[in-house]
């Protein structure tokens, strides 16, 4: 039968190397394979590297589930699809065109080509105005209890405030929560980690407000009417801010604007076309 060949990777002190998968596979060809296919795989913890660039545990279980897929006979879609049915499209890299992640993704992108944000977000105890500037976006985004914070899946317990100048994240204020996400982000030491990546709205009415559904969120981040407000990279978008630490704050019962329009009001989207 197929052997795996267990590669052991030493580096020297201070010496940083992108880490490599964890078992090899004793067919150089199918090794192959499984390398092509990893490299188009997010890691779902670092969310900006594919699961051959990551050292976290769930990037190396889904080294070793490529693998076991392939040794069973899979071919590469096969085993892709595999993959995606477990997490969601959101793992490959690159997604692939469909009607579904043109929902998900469309918004995003309109707000970033459109040059000049002009964004209100409320709710029934938060009001957080933000202005389009040369250089970025301006103003101040407050999280309500019960929105979310991803990859975390948790719903947050106290408000956060984050205070947003030149489209960097410069404050955030409020309690044990603030504080944590504080310290996540300072544990990039990545100076790029504080910038505002995208801002959006959920348009899937059958994807569910919760941080219990498996994989990690897609239906938080899609959940109809809710204002998604993104920090870290954005180079899926046509950007060129790579840093690994990428968080997704969906937020609802806000209220919206873009260059004037009003896109959401108190959770419902506005616009006749953009309603389900």
């Amino acid at each position: 039968g197929m052997m795996l060949a267990i590669l052991l990777l030493v580096t020297a002190a201070g010496a940083a190397h992108a880490v490599t998968p964890d078992a090899l596979l004793a067919d150089p060809a199918l090794e192959q394979r499984a390398r092509d296919i990893s490299a188009g795989l997010r890691c779902l913890v670092c969310q900006n590297q594919s699961i051959d660039d990551s050292d976290a545990e769930l990037a190396r279980d889904l080294r070793v589930l490529v693998r076991q897929r392939l040794m069973e006979g899979d071919s590469d879609r096969e085993v892709v699809d595999y993959v995606v049915s477990r997490y969601g499209e959101f793992v490959l890299l690159k997604p692939r065109l469909s009607a579904r992640t043109v929902l998900l993704w469309s918004a995003p992108a309109i707000i970033l080509a459109s040059g000049f944000v002009w964004l209100l977000l409320s709710s029934r105890r938060r009001t957080a105005p933000a202005t389009g500037t040369a250089t970025g976006v301006e103003g101040r985004v407050v999280m309500d209890v019960g929105d979310i914070v991803l990859p975390w899946k948790e719903h947050l317990a106290s408000p956060v405030s984050f205070t947003i100048r030149d489209g960097t994240v410069v404050a955030i204020d409020g309690g044990a929560d603030a504080r944590r996400l504080r310290e996540y982000i300072e544990g990039f030491d990545d100076p790029r980690a504080w910038a505002v990546s995208h801002i959006g709205w959920g348009l899937n009415r059958d994807a569910r407000w919760t941080v219990d559904a498996p994989g990690i969120g897609m239906d938080s981040r899609a959940a109809y009417g809710n204002v998604l407000f993104s920090t870290g990279p954005d180079t899926e978008f046509g950007g060129s801010n790579d840093t690994a630490c990428h968080l997704d704050l969906p937020m609802r019962n806000c209220s919206l604007w873009l260059d004037d329009e009003r896109i959401v009001e108190r959770g419902e989207v506005v616009p006749a076309d953009m309603r389900a």
